[in-house]
């Protein structure tokens, strides 16, 4: 859904109501660097690997046992209400009435809501407003919730602390890989 490119003096664009920020570009667009001899044509040779979110992986929160058993194999719905503070998910999970103090939290801690759905917290949530910390998303799968849009549909795949912590090593070697191989074209 999102793609970020940067080049060191910035790209040549024609302003729009005063600024070149925030102009969409379309597939097809070249974008011409200044001051760089660089030319990017934009589009995609294969879809990035954020973008095949059908299955995101969890470890076990710590108030799982709070709650209603939940269908994490089961299909979940991302609702429009979703942004940067949280995804909001719509599935087939039981309604409670659990409210705890609020306390902090990490990106990718998922809430159980007391209305049956789910909320990915987002970069700009960084607390639990009462609800239940069920699971958290795994580090190697958290942007693919930034890739998320409204009325995709994914299922949760439970995971140990140690399949974890080795996806994200996996996940690490994989983004140097591509590092040294945007080096090597430079």
């Amino acid at each position: 859904a999102r793609l970020y490119l940067a080049a060191p003096r910035g790209f040549q664009a024609k302003p729009l109501m005063g600024s070149a920020s925030g102009i969409p570009v379309q597939a097809r667009d070249t974008l011409v660097a200044e001051e760089v001899k660089v030319c990017i044509d934009v589009r995609l040779a294969a879809q990035p690997l954020s973008l095949g979110h059908a299955t995101l992986r969890v470890v076990p929160g710590p108030r799982r046992e709070l709650c209603p058993p939940i269908p994490w194999g089961e299909l979940w719905r991302v609702r429009a209400a979703s942004d940067r503070v949280g995804v909001r998910l719509e599935g087939e999970s039981a309604e409670h009435g659990i409210e705890l103090p609020s306390e902090p939290m990490c990106v990718g801690a998922i809430q159980a809501t007391p209305g049956g759905g789910l909320l990915i917290l987002g970069p700009d949530g960084p607390t639990i407003g009462g609800y239940p910390h069920v699971a958290t998303v795994i580090d190697a799968d958290l942007d693919r919730v930034g890739q998320l849009r409204p009325r995709d549909t994914l299922r949760f795949e439970e995971t140990t602390f140690e399949a974890a912590a080795a996806a994200r090593s996996e996940y690490l070697d994989r983004l140097e890989r591509v590092r040294r191989q945007l080096l090597l074209r430079a």
